[in-house]
């Protein structure tokens, strides 16, 4: 009698908990840039209203 495994390796379940990983980083990685963004281009509005053209990032 062989003893049967409890746990069987599901190839395609474990493909799609990866992608929706991938997925949910990747949303995470765009939300963090769209952050960036928004933040450097704060930056540089209060940079170009106070005509300090030192402190201006460019990006």
């Amino acid at each position: 009698m062989k003893p049967e495994k409890l746990h069987k390796h599901d190839e395609k379940a474990e493909k799609e908990t990866y992608s929706k990983d991938l997925f949910n980083d990747y949303g995470k990685v765009k939300l963090r840039r769209r952050q960036y963004l928004t933040n450097l281009m704060a930056t540089n509005k209060m940079c170009l209203l106070n005509n300090n053209i030192n402190t201006l990032l460019l990006f």
